[in-house]
């Protein structure tokens, strides 16, 4: 359109009114089209010039009142194509944070409401700018957006057909997760849920997702009803062999959350009442002398068993200054009696002897590697990994190959980044026994953690920076390789009665379904091995620690072990209808670190330089600057007062980044002074 003609419909506009301009505008046009030009015509029409949208979004901020009151008193109006150039406008108003929490607040999604006739045309248009509006809200615009629309897009999902165009935009809507467990709603859950897992099976990849992703925020609220629904319990473990290994993550998060208020703790402390008793009874146990062979005969297995009471971590526990002292007569239960004090020496606990260990070591070399293991030894047994953290980093610079001092830095680390970055780097020194075992499983732990993260577990996202679902969940993906690694390891190389040997194999068979996909066998063939020896390892850890408890890992296994092959059978077939091969992962090998080298190249120990690297994109500029926190464009953020670099949506968004920020802010500062 030219210039002069479009300049001929702005003054029809003004004579005529905006939508008999409109009408004549739209003549000839696809909607698509029309929505463009009558987006235009009206922006110039209000004195709101888009022709430039940095500029123009500027404008709107300087002018909101004046300019969204000219708009809003085109709402009224009947012109079909005038509904559609609003609705575009509104739409590329949105795509700024700060504008786009201004329109919700204005009344804008009373507006959208409106237009969602089932049978209109502005319905589409509506629905895709109600769509970027519910995208990335904040809380109070959430529940702004949560009074108002979730019951009429509630009542339309349900009314309309499937195959229409609308339906996907419309569950993209809903799941943005504005509506999915609101109470404001008044929609039952139910309802909610059974919309979500209908609209889960539908051909369309991203409706696919979006019902996932709708799916993964209920289950947190309502554990019992879905792992009680057979056909809720059907989808998880059927998700658990979808194409994309993403959703095959999330998918476990949300198995886990369906245990949790039902899973119990399992203690793995060595009991001294059982061990003589368990021993016994192990070595006339067949199956167990068998998965014994390779540590030798029962006897010799009795007695490394008893060395590694006495050499264990935890060395000489509290309370084991005692000596058995015959049966009791009407149980035939071991009882037992204090050592003489005579053979105590001075001191009733051992513990209690290693401070003054230490002070007699240090007398003799200030530097003894000694000393410090010892004092490391005391202050973990004693529970103060805080302390032990600070004196095992100073003695790496001394003594860099001892795996002890890794062991100790990576246990109870609240920093899971840096404890994971202290367990590899130990594994990589020549550690053996249980400090090789605390490692890997350390390493697991922190890995897991981190994994769980990046799925949306837990209320602080440490992973907020990374800008979109793809970094943040490959990011998990790579600590679930590397978790599985060092969990196939530690079960590798670990005695048949190590503490944590069973938590281990769990771990390693309920993991096993993200890393291999659809490639996994529906009756899980291929795990057979594993939980084969997990029956044997039940077992021994009965008669020498505690009878098995219901964890977490063990009530997820169950779930899967139940209805796998079902679930299988019921989703193999709906995800080849997305035309794509499943996407299997490779465990690290031999080394079970490699695939996280690049990942953490960037990262120290120290780990105030351990931030996202997103947070250093902040001097990124495109045509919006992007708030620091959220990653939301906008043409006019606040600016950090301190650097002057950082900028914010708001001061909600400045509050939450400055954990992070504050690092980068203070050497800023610092350097310019």
């Amino acid at each position: 359109m030219s210039e002069a003609e479009f300049h001929r419909l702005l003054l029809k506009a003004k004579l005529d009114g905006i939508d008999a301009a409109v009408r004549a505008l739209s003549k000839g046009m696809d909607d698509l089209d029309q929505a463009g030009r009558a987006a235009g015509l009206i922006s110039m029409y209000i004195g709101l010039d888009m022709s430039n949208q940095v500029k123009g979004l500027r404008y709107m901020h300087k002018n909101f009142n004046a300019v969204y009151s000219k708009l809003q008193k085109m709402f009224p109006l009947k012109e079909e194509q005038l509904h559609f150039g609003i609705c575009h406008l509104l739409s590329d108003l949105s795509r700024d944070r700060v504008l786009r929490d201004k329109l919700v607040a204005a009344g804008a999604i009373h507006y959208l409401v409106g237009l969602l006739a089932p049978t209109g045309k502005a319905c589409y248009f509506a629905l895709e700018t109600l769509s970027r509006m519910s995208g990335h809200a904040g809380p109070q615009e959430q529940e702004t957006i949560a009074k108002v629309a979730a019951k009429p897009l509630v009542d339309l999902a349900l009314k309309m057909d499937r195959e229409d165009e609308r339906y996907p935009i419309l569950l993209a809507v809903i799941a943005h997760g504005a509506f999915i467990g609101n109470d404001l709603t008044g929609i039952p859950s139910k309802t909610m849920i059974g919309l979500l897992v209908d609209a889960s099976s539908h051909p369309d990849r991203h409706t696919h997702i979006h019902a996932v992703s709708g799916i993964f925020s209920l289950c947190h609220r309502y554990p019992k009803y879905f792992r009680t629904t057979p056909k809720l319990l059907h989808f998880f473990l059927g998700h658990l062999r979808h194409p994309d290994p993403r959703t095959r993550l999330e998918i476990l998060w949300g198995l886990y959350s369906l245990t949790r208020d039902i899973a119990e703790f399992e203690p793995v402390l060595q009991d001294p009442k059982r061990m003589p008793e368990g021993m016994k009874q192990l070595s006339k146990d067949p199956e167990i002398a068998k998965m014994m062979s390779d540590y030798g005969t029962a006897d010799t297995f009795a007695k490394v068993v008893r060395e590694c009471m006495r050499l264990s971590e935890f060395a000489i526990a509290e309370g084991m200054f005692r000596i058995e002292d015959g049966r009791h007569p009407l149980t035939g239960e071991p009882t037992f009696k204090n050592v003489p004090a005579r053979l105590q020496g001075d001191f009733l606990l051992f513990t209690e002897a290693l401070p003054f260990a230490v002070k007699a070591l240090r007398t003799l070399n200030p530097n003894s590697l000694d000393a410090i293991l010892i004092e490391c030894k005391y202050l973990m047994v004693t529970k103060r990994w805080s302390e032990a953290h600070p004196i095992a980093k100073k003695a790496l610079k001394l003594y860099p190959d001892e795996s002890y001092l890794y062991y100790v830095l990576t246990i109870a680390n609240p920093d899971n980044i840096e404890g994971l970055r202290w367990a590899k780097r130990g594994l990589r020194t020549n550690a053996t026994g249980y400090i090789q075992r605390g490692l890997l499983m350390l390493s697991f732990e922190h890995s897991h953690h981190i994994a769980g993260v990046c799925a949306g577990d837990g209320e602080e996202d440490d992973f907020k920076a990374y800008s979109s679902y793809e970094k943040k969940f490959d990011t998990g993906l790579a600590h679930i390789v590397s978790a599985m690694g060092d969990a196939k390891t530690f079960i590798d190389i670990s005695p048949p009665d190590a503490r944590h040997l069973r938590m281990m194999i769990l771990r390693y068979l309920i993991f096993a379904p993200i890393v291999l996909g659809n490639t996994l066998s529906p009756d899980l063939r291929e795990l057979k091995p594993y939980y084969d020896k997990l029956a044997v390892v039940d077992k021994i850890c009965v008669l020498l620690y505690d009878q098995t408890r219901n964890t977490q890992q063990r009530l997820v296994w169950n779930l899967m072990k139940s209805d796998y092959e079902k679930a299988a059978m019921e989703w193999d077939a709906h995800f080849s209808k997305f035309g794509e091969a499943s996407e299997t992962l490779e465990l690290p090998t031999p080394s079970p670190d490699k695939g996280l080298e690049r990942l953490m190249a960037s990262m120290k120990c120290s780990g105030g330089d351990a931030l996202p690297p997103a947070h250093y994109r902040i001097e990124d500029i495109t045509k919006l600057l992007r708030c620091s926190s959220c990653l939301s464009p906008s043409a006019q953020p606040l600016k950090c007062s301190g650097c002057g670099r950082a900028r914010y949506c708001d001061l909600r968004c400045q509050t939450t980044d400055w954990k992070l920020h504050k690092v980068v802010c203070q050497k800023k500062k610092k350097a310019a002074a």
